[in-house]
């Protein structure tokens, strides 16, 4: 068995230096940036329109247990849309709500006191 040399420390490749740092921030102050875009970057809180009009955020979560033909599929499809499993599921339901209105004004009456 050879025996070990630390000469070459594997975890210094993972450390950086003043001039690394220095050099990294040099180029970067080449394009100016907005800190807009720094945020919208950083919040992953997503907008949408409900059906007023009205900007809601996508805060909930919603774990589902789906078949794994099922997922596979719905994949597939938001790839060929260019769009998220999560836009396409969320625009699916979205569609669904609308399209039971009238279950949701007759829930809202009859278990909200809700005029709908």
């Amino acid at each position: 068995m050879a025996k070990k040399t630390f000469k070459e420390n594997p975890a210094l490749r993972f450390v950086t230096t003043d001039e690394d740092t220095h050099n990294e921030q040099n180029t970067e102050n080449t394009e100016q940036t907005n800190i807009t875009d720094i945020i919208s970057i950083t919040d992953n809180t997503q907008y949408t329109d409900n059906a007023d009009n009205k900007q809601e955020r996508k805060t909930r979560r919603l774990n589902l247990l789906v078949q794994p033909s099922i997922l596979e599929n719905i994949s597939k499809i938001a790839h060929m849309k260019q769009t998220s499993v999560n836009d396409l599921i969320s625009s699916v339901l979205r569609d669904y709500a609308e399209t039971e209105e009238e279950a949701i004004s007759l829930y809202n009456k009859v278990f909200l006191n809700r005029k709908g």
